[in-house]
């Protein structure tokens, strides 16, 4: 078994690369892909939890990283859940930080967190292609992108098996490490776009043809540089009561006394921070001058997670532009699109460490992905009854 598959293969620097068939490998059948997301995560984000729902739909991908340190393992974070794929004799550990996941979702949260694991073999057999390239976001960090509908296939499985049963006794013991959330929204000079496309085009080349022509009108209507939502002076360090919170339920045992204590620590951590970044202080492991530049580029607004997914700014005439552009293409039967706009983002963070090891999840405030998603269900259910209206009027 190749256990440092995704570790040892080639990277591409330019995003546009990965609407290209070239930088994309198929997953070993020997791998298996772990799965989740928050049910009920839009009712849940209407009654201001969207943190909540983000922090618990990133804690698979730093459970299984962490007990994994040994290779690196792509994935792919979606809002309300997320996406990772590993060596199949990781399965039996990852079975079982699954359970304490959604455990811990639903004894510190009360939130039921679908989550399960489905082997690539068993996709491959059914038809169900999955692929990865990988894109370097910088010297230190790399960002997962997948394509083909295995995971989508994926997700349906596991959400049709995944019952309270399963972990209803589970220890709710896991290690989190890293995973963080200690920043204040991000304000867009105007608007945030939270953006879903998904070419249903049969044929991979078909597939990437539109992706390409996509991508090229994206960066044709938005400057590549300035439509990144997350910008230096823009980042302020959270002292909110609720967010703060948030990550201490996440991070500490479920007794009060162990979550004030990790509050007290983490408001130290905040005033620290504060002063080391604003003055560049430099640690035995960490130079806090280089934590935001680095930020800022290991931030994934941009991605392919079996569908191209970002989060931008840009004016209300570029957001009407791409729409205009985008519904053209779905009049067409090429692609169906979601989006959701807000006036910020907001980050939920995996540190391995804090020199230049950290990635940051983007999501648009308010659960821009999930309502994202429902604009682009809508799309979808209009489209596949007009399809099925021409098939019986013929």
């Amino acid at each position: 078994m190749d256990v440092h598959f995704y570790k040892n293969l080639d990277c591409t620097g330019h995003f546009l690369n990965l609407a290209k068939p070239e930088f994309y490998t198929p997953l070993p059948d020997n791998w298996c892909i772990a799965v989740s997301d928050v049910r009920n995560s839009t009712r849940e984000i209407k009654n201001g939890r969207f943190r909540d729902v983000n922090l618990n739909g990133a804690s698979l991908i730093a459970a299984i990283s962490n007990a994994i340190p040994e290779t690196e393992l792509p994935f792919s974070f979606g809002g309300d859940g997320s996406v990772i794929a590993f060596p199949g004799c990781y399965r039996k550990k990852a079975e079982e930080i699954i359970k304490r996941c959604r455990t811990h979702a639903k004894k510190h949260f009360n939130l039921d967190l679908a989550a399960g694991i489905v082997p690539i073999s068993d996709l491959y057999e059914e038809g169900h292609p999955l692929m990865v390239a990988k894109f370097q976001t910088s010297e230190h960090v790399n960002q997962a992108s997948f394509l083909g509908n295995g995971i989508i296939v994926a997700e349906e499985w596991v959400k049709q098996n995944s019952n309270e049963e399963e972990y209803s006794k589970a220890d709710t013991n896991v290690d989190l490490s890293g995973l963080e959330c200690r920043w204040n929204p991000f304000p867009a000079d105007e608007l945030a776009i939270s953006l879903i496309v998904d070419v249903i085009e049969p044929s991979f080349n078909s597939q990437f043809q539109i992706y390409q022509s996509v991508l090229s009108k994206i960066y044709q209507i938005f400057d590549d540089v300035h439509s990144s939502p997350i910008k230096e002076k823009d980042m302020k360090l959270t002292f909110r009561f609720k967010n703060m919170w948030s990550e201490a339920k996440m991070r500490s045992k479920s007794e009060w006394y162990n979550r004030i204590r990790y509050f007290i620590k983490l408001i130290f951590l905040q005033l620290t921070g504060k002063y080391f970044m604003k003055y560049d202080v430099s640690t035995n492991k960490t130079d806090w001058g280089d934590y935001k530049p680095d930020f800022v580029k290991n931030s994934d607004y941009r991605k392919f997670s079996q569908s191209l997914k970002m989060v931008i700014t840009g004016s209300l005439q570029m957001k009407n532009e791409l729409e205009k552009f985008l519904d053209s293409l779905y009049k067409q039967g090429l692609l169906v699109y979601g989006i959701h706009v807000t006036d910020s983002t907001v980050t939920t963070c995996y540190v391995k460490e804090y020199q230049s090891n950290h990635i940051h999840f983007i999501d648009g405030t308010g659960g821009g992905y999930t309502m994202a998603s429902i604009d682009f269900k809508k799309r979808l259910n209009k489209l596949q009854h007009q399809k099925t209206e021409l098939v019986s009027n013929n």
